[in-house]
C-alpha cells in the first residue's frame, strides 16, 4: 500500500529525510529519556495464533518540556513466510486529531514496512498540546505459519517541530510468535495418545 503525497508536501519530507543520517543509529546525540519501542496492547504480548491477527504499536515515549514530534521516518522489517500484512494505520500525535494537519506514506515491500508522516502543526502548538507519549502508527499482521518472527528497526528519522533532527536513547525492538491453533494442538496431542496406546498394546502382546 502506498499513499502518495503532494508534491510540496514530498519536498518538506524529503528535506527532512535528507537533513537526518538514514539508520538506526545516528550521527546526532540520542535525546535522554526518548524510548522507541514496538508494544503490543493484547495480551498475550507478541503472540498470535496461526489464521488469527496481532495487532503492534510503534510507540515514542519521553517527549515533552522543550521537545516536541514534527516528522518521521520509520522502517521495520518482518518474516513475510510467518506474518502478512493487513493494515497500517497512523496515529494522531502529529495531526492532534485532525488528519489535514498532516500528511503521510506508507509503503509495504515484501518483508517490510515503512511509514512517514510530517505536522503542519505550528512548533509553538505541538509544544503545549501533543501528549509526551505517542503511537505513531499500528500494525497488524495475519499469522501464516509456526514461528518466530523477529521484528526490528531497520530506519529511524525524527525531526522536532522546526526541523531538528534527534534520536532515542533508547530503541525496542519487537518479535512475534506465531503458534498453532489450540484445536490443532489438541488434535496432535489425541493422535499422539492414541499412538501411544496402540504401541503400549502391541508391546503386552
Amino acid at each position: 500500500m502506498h499513499h502518495t503525497l503532494p508534491s510540496m508536501r514530498s519536498a518538506l519530507i524529503l528535506g527532512f529525510c535528507l537533513t537526518a543520517a538514514t539508520g538506526v543509529s545516528k550521527a546526532y546525540n540520542p535525546n535522554p529519556g526518548v524510548i522507541l519501542s514496538v508494544e503490543f496492547p493484547n495480551p498475550p504480548a507478541g503472540q498470535v495464533t496461526v489464521g488469527s491477527t496481532i495487532t503492534a504499536n510503534i510507540f515514542l515515549s519521553g517527549l515533552g518540556g522543550s521537545l516536541d514530534l514534527g516528522a518521521f521516518d520509520i522502517s521495520l522489517s518482518y518474516n513475510s513466510s510467518l506474518l502478512s500484512l493487513s493494515s497500517v494505520s497512523l496515529g494522531t500525535g502529529l495531526n492532534l486529531g485532525n488528519p489535514a494537519q498532516s500528511s503521510y506514506s506508507v509503503s509495504t515491500p515484501p518483508g517490510a514496512v515503512n511509514t512517514q508522516e510530517i505536522s503542519f502543526v505550528a512548533p509553538s502548538i505541538l509544544a503545549t498540546s501533543q501528549p509526551d507519549d505517542l503511537v505513531l502508527f499500528t500494525v497488524t499482521f495475519l499469522g501464516l505459519a509456526n514461528g518466530i518472527s523477529p521484528f526490528p528497526f531497520t530506519k529511524v528519522d525524527l525531526s522536532d517541530g522546526a526541523g531538528g533532527a534527534f534520536s532515542p536513547a533508547n530503541i525496542s525492538d519487537g518479535q512475534i510468535a506465531v503458534v498453532p491453533e489450540p484445536a490443532t494442538i489438541g488434535l496432535a496431542s489425541g493422535l499422539a495418545a492414541l499412538a501411544f496406546a496402540s504401541w503400549r498394546r502391541g508391546a503386552r502382546r
